[in-house]
């Protein structure tokens, strides 16, 4: 593990912008492959693979973590800092979205009860169990084998995420000098994983692999620039569009991660024509936003597909393609499309209010609360050693807070 970026690197202090843009580019495939209608759109190959986005988010994430905190996480104090600020940057918005579900899901149960509503399934059954719930709030809902707790779907990347950055913050802190060797093999693991089950069964597998390949980005990420970096950037970028437009999807589980280990990689050098159209003002918001809208999107999509399903069921008209479980009204593509276009308006817009006012005051009571613990560690004085964990004093340092998605 010879290549190691310098902490003192300008790149240290840099933000990615082009790359966080195009996170948030990905959040809004997600939610086009989320929100099952008939329209033109949804039956393009590359949005049928666009599942496989969740891949890129572990891959980005992975670097982001890296760069944020590989140097920073040096004894017990930082570790339980950088434990406050991810639960706190995930948490809140995942419980807010998480109590829409259970307030729709009671709607209907109370619905169904007083009228004959021909609701697609019964209230609290399925992916929404009440047993579900704790299991929910806990964020362990990816790490725990009990039916019907999935709820808010994409949350279960969150779930996945967060057993990543527990593992990254052991190897950094235990591992030392050979931290690096230690994620080598983790993500070794995470590919023999794959390997074995190469299906939507292995996500702890897809997780490992790609969160540790982006770590791995961080870690060799120089040796790239030797590469002319506008066609580094144009093939990396075209070959991820190629491999979601054509590939056959039993091949894309351990080539995904692979192929947006160097999108990821060429874009952030920001030296090439797609970085610079992803540094538009609109496309670095959706950048910001991209947590929200890869949170709030699903429960949009469950609440638009159910209401037509209802409302066709009454009216005695066709709801879905036969066939198939797409969604449709009055079998006009045209119309889906128009709704998909209104619903990615209002994906993009109710995610605004829930980065402005769920998101941000959740990472800055994170702040707060390592703030607090940081200072309560101080002044112990003497007994600084105990609570570093493992005898080395605690610094004074400075977190970002930086976006993490999944997720999901």
């Amino acid at each position: 593990m010879s290549t190691f970026v310098s902490p003192n690197s300008t790149a240290e202090k840099h933000r990615f912008e082009a790359v966080d843009s195009l996170r948030g580019v990905a959040a809004l495939a997600v939610a086009i492959f989320h929100l099952q209608v008939a329209s033109h759109v949804y039956g393009l190959n590359f949005i049928r693979n666009s599942f496989l986005f969740v891949d890129f988010f572990f891959v980005l994430s992975g670097f982001v973590i890296a760069h944020a905190y590989h140097n920073k996480l040096a004894n017990g104090q930082q570790f339980l800092e950088f434990a406050i600020k991810r639960i706190a940057r995930m948490w809140p918005l995942h419980c807010v979205m998480l109590i829409c579900f259970v307030l729709a899901e009671t709607a209907l149960f109370v619905l169904s009860h007083r009228m004959a509503l021909p609701l697609p399934r019964p209230p609290f059954t399925h992916d929404r169990t009440l047993i579900g719930i704790p299991i929910n709030l806990l964020l362990i809902q990816a790490l725990v084998p009990v039916q019907g707790a999935s709820w808010n779907g994409p949350s279960i990347s969150l779930s996945l995420e967060l057993f990543a950055y527990t593992i990254f913050a052991l190897t950094v802190l235990l591992g030392g000098k050979r931290a690096g060797r230690y994620q080598f093999v983790i993500m070794l693991a995470g590919l023999i994983g794959l390997a074995v089950q190469m299906d939507d069964r292995a996500r702890l597998a897809r997780c490992i692999f790609s969160f540790f390949m982006g770590v791995g980005v961080w870690r060799y990420r120089d040796l790239a620039r030797r590469l002319p970096a506008r066609t580094f950037e144009v093939l990396s970028v075209g070959t991820a569009i190629a491999m979601l437009a054509f590939a056959q999807k039993e091949y894309l589980y351990i080539a995904c991660p692979v192929v947006f280990s160097l999108v990821v990689t060429s874009i952030t050098f920001e030296k090439g024509p797609i970085s610079r159209v992803l540094k538009h003002p609109f496309l670095l918001m959706l950048g910001r936003q991209s947590f929200s809208i890869y949170m709030v999107h699903f429960f949009l999509a469950f609440m638009l597909t159910n209401a037509i399903k209802v409302a066709t069921k009454i009216l005695h008209v066709p709801s879905t393609v036969p066939g198939t479980d797409l969604v449709t009204i009055a079998g006009s593509p045209w119309m889906m499309d128009a709704i998909t276009i209104a619903y990615l308006a209002t994906v993009i817009g109710i995610s605004k209010f829930t980065y402005e006012r769920i998101e941000k005051p959740g990472m800055e009571w994170g702040r707060k609360l390592a703030i607090r613990s940081r200072e309560r560690a101080a002044r112990h004085g003497s007994s600084d050693e105990a609570s570093a964990g493992w005898g080395q004093p605690t610094a004074h340092v400075s977190l970002p807070p930086e976006v993490a998605l999944s997720t999901e």
